[in-house]
């Protein structure tokens, strides 16, 4: 399959002895997460990986996947962001990661793109 993070498997960032940094897509059957995919596994990956470079991004969705590892981002030095209210149909992924202080920045559907152009400049 193609697909990014596929139903009932885990997606990680590994990162190969030559440097180079890939996807590595597990059953979650080994991960044995909550969620599959869980975001969480996926941050908690990029913040190891990738450190200060990170760039974490929740979006509209129901429940609070994704928080802890948006704060271990964070925490390593990462660009954290949320998508506003008003421009989530689901607010709660995005509240939580607001109520948890995991996201830096809070931002419209629309400006997030234009916020991670910055962070690479």
């Amino acid at each position: 399959s193609s697909d990014l993070c596929p139903g009932d498997n885990q997606t990680t960032v590994i990162r190969s002895l030559d440097g180079k940094c890939t996807f590595s897509v597990v059953s979650n059957t080994v991960q044995k997460d909550q969620f599959a995919p869980c975001i969480n596994t996926l941050f908690f990956s990029a913040a190891k990986e990738f450190a200060h470079n990170a760039v974490g991004i929740i979006l509209t969705g129901m429940g609070e996947d994704g928080v802890r590892g948006l704060k271990n981002i964070k925490l390593m030095g990462g660009l954290t962001i949320a998508q506003d209210r008003v421009s989530s149909v689901v607010y709660g992924m995005p509240r939580a990661a607001l109520d948890q202080q995991a996201a830096v920045r809070i931002l419209n559907l629309d400006d997030i793109a234009n916020e991670i152009e910055l962070s690479l400049k």
